[in-house]
């Protein structure tokens, strides 16, 4: 009997088992942001006369799949016979580059272990930029000296990174210090980097002090970031000079300004270039030294000054001095020539005789001149010989003296020239014997010339030594 019916039951079972499940889908949220998740509600029926268990399998590769509660993907869903069940699908688009916003599709398969069957659901999102609500990732880079100087532009650099799946319109960059103010707006797409920079000058009298500079990145009228970076003015000092010369007769002055256009006190060596000669009739205000640069000699001195200070170097330079010089030299020769003696006398000593080491003879030559251009009257000559010589005449020729005489160190020769013409020179010659021979010096003392008027001039004394 039970193999009668046998056959009857396998096929009821069977058509039971082949009875078609069904799957109904629900959008719970298909409008979101790329960094949300769609969500459905499935419901799977189980139409069979057995228990099954259905596993989830999500192939689309854009999307990131799982469920509410999370055992429904790991470990699949097992409903029972005849019985539905429902689970929350959450998925999320995956980031990728570039990001595609707006409709996409994807599908997500439902497999029954009993069957093998598939139970298809092709579901859809809109992605939309206008749904991001996460706080935005700004990478900002603030690149800025230390030190910036009044000087010279200086450079800041901003560098903007978009890390989101979004594109930003309109990114606003604001800089902003004590002493400058910049500001900037960017469009960003996803993963754009962008770099600004900005040329900052500075009043060069700008004194030098610390400093904030304050980045503000902001979007849609809402901080993104803020980043603050100190940093401090440059000091400098540099010195402007101008230079003027004023000339008059004899004279010169030289003023040259100095000013310090920095921003801070300056100490710094200035140099007023001279020469060799007119440095010697200089002088300067302040006092200034001489140093010599490359062989060229300049005044030298520090000035220290203060920002927008000046001082002033003068150099006076006058040849007034040499103008009396050559005046009071000029009145002396002049003065010279007018009361010079117009006769002049000059002693003579030559032939020395040495015997046994003394001296026993010399020549003696008396050279007499007018070197005025008017006759000189009653020209006498007077030369004092030493007691222990004798004195002779041993040319014919040679002039004689009109008179001798002794006096207490010796004898007295006198001799009548008269008068002499403008520019004549006359000669007188004798010889001295010594009565002992004088070991060592033998003085004859100057020639005393006699003129008219009672006026005299006295020639040079003579030492004759014995070898």
């Amino acid at each position: 009997m039970l193999k009668k019916f046998l056959p009857i039951v396998l096929l009821l079972v069977l058509v039971n088992i082949a009875v078609a499940d069904s799957l109904k889908t629900e959008v719970v949220n298909d409008q979101i942001s790329p960094y949300d998740s769609a969500a459905y509600r499935i419901t799977i029926l189980n139409d069979k006369n057995v228990s099954d268990k259905y596993v989830i399998e999500a192939k689309d590769i854009g999307w990131a799949v799982q469920t509410e509660p999370l055992t429904d993907y790991t470990t699949g869903i097992t409903i029972a016979p005849h019985s539905e069940y429902t689970t929350i699908l959450l998925a999320k688009p995956r980031e990728q580059r570039p990001f595609i916003f707006g409709p996409r599709s994807f599908q997500v398969d439902f497999r029954s272990e009993q069957s093998g069957d598939v139970l298809s659901a092709v579901l859809g999102a809109d992605i939309r930029q206008d749904l991001i609500k996460s706080p935005l990732n700004i990478d900002t880079t603030f690149v800025m000296s230390d030190v910036i100087s009044p000087l010279k532009p200086n450079s800041i650099k901003i560098i903007v990174k978009n890390n989101n799946l979004l594109n930003i319109s309109n990114l606003s960059i604001y800089l902003k210090s004590n002493f400058f103010e910049k500001t900037a707006s960017v469009n960003l797409l996803p993963e754009e980097e962008k770099v600004f920079d900005f040329s900052v000058e500075l009043d060069p009298g700008t004194a030098p002090q610390k400093d904030t500079a304050v980045l503000q990145i902001s979007w849609q009228n809402k901080d993104v970031k803020t980043i603050k970076k100190d940093y401090a003015i440059g000091a400098y000092g540099k010195f402007k000079s101008e230079s003027s010369v004023q000339r008059a007769f004899l004279k010169k002055i030289t003023t040259v300004e100095y000013t310090n256009e920095g921003n801070a006190q300056q100490t710094e060596s200035i140099l007023i270039e001279t020469t060799p000669f007119e440095r010697l009739f200089t002088s300067t205000s302040p006092k200034t030294t001489v140093t010599k640069v490359n062989n060229i000699p300049y005044y030298t001195a520090e000035l220290t000054l203060g920002p927008n200070e000046s001082a002033t170097v003068i150099a006076k330079t006058s040849y007034i001095s040499i103008l009396y010089i050559c005046i009071i030299i000029l009145a002396l020769l002049i003065l010279y020539f007018l009361f010079r003696t117009p006769v002049i006398a000059a002693k003579e000593a030559k032939d020395v005789v040495v015997e046994e080491g003394g001296i026993r003879a010399v020549s003696v030559t008396i050279k007499v001149k007018n070197r005025s251009s008017s006759p000189v009257h009653s020209v006498r000559v007077i030369d004092r010989i030493p007691n222990i010589t004798i004195a002779e005449i041993r040319k014919a020729d040679a002039l004689s003296p009109d008179k001798t005489f002794h006096y207490t160190e010796g004898i007295v020769l006198q001799y009548s020239l008269n008068k002499m013409e403008p520019g004549e020179i006359r000669f007188i010659t004798y010889h001295l014997k010594t009565k002992l021979g004088v070991v060592g010096d033998l003085r004859l003392k100057p020639v005393i010339v006699q003129y008219e008027g009672g006026k005299k001039t006295y020639s040079n004394a003579v030492d004759v030594y014995s070898p």
